[in-house]
């Protein structure tokens, strides 16, 4: 009976022939596959989604419904995809409301792990400029409608 020793050179020399001549795939060549980047925007879409309340609160602006993240991947280098979208109630492209939330996310190369903290930053809607009209008050004497204004008298003039 032969040992299972004996049989161990065997194994490694074919395992050297049939294994690939290229070195092992580093967490980068991950990239090269074209499914990181799409994993990546899913998974940064999604934890906004969870960040914000959910889907019945909240929706991530439409580019992070497009491959990879389209126009909202704002960086892909060594420390992974970078997004900046922003997000409001649902509907809120549609119905060309303002965005109420801005997210900025960083996943991993391999687009499995977000790195850091999500920021999230609230945006406020534009106030109109000038004044708004100030309602009439009302007269003390319980009337609807205050006392119309006289005009000075020409003798009142210097």
């Amino acid at each position: 009976m032969v040992s299972p020793l004996h049989r161990l050179p065997r194994l490694l020399l074919l395992a050297a022939l049939v294994a690939p001549a290229t070195p092992l795939a580093s967490p980068l060549s991950a990239r090269a596959d074209g499914l990181s980047e799409q994993r990546a925007a899913n998974l940064a879409r999604n934890v906004a989604v969870r960040l914000n309340g959910g889907l019945e609160k909240y929706r991530p602006a439409d580019c992070m419904f497009s491959v990879g993240g389209g126009p909202c991947r704002i960086r892909t280098d060594a420390k992974g995809h970078t997004f900046r979208f922003n997000g409001g109630s649902p509907g809120w492209q549609q119905l060309n409301l303002p965005p109420t939330v801005r997210t900025e996310i960083t996943i991993d190369p391999t687009g499995r792990q977000v790195v850091g903290e999500p920021r999230n930053t609230l945006l406020t809607t534009p106030k109109p400029t000038g004044s708004a009209p100030s309602p009439a008050a009302k007269p003390a004497d319980g009337r609807s409608e205050p006392l119309p204004v006289k005009p000075p008298s020409p003798s009142a003039r210097p």
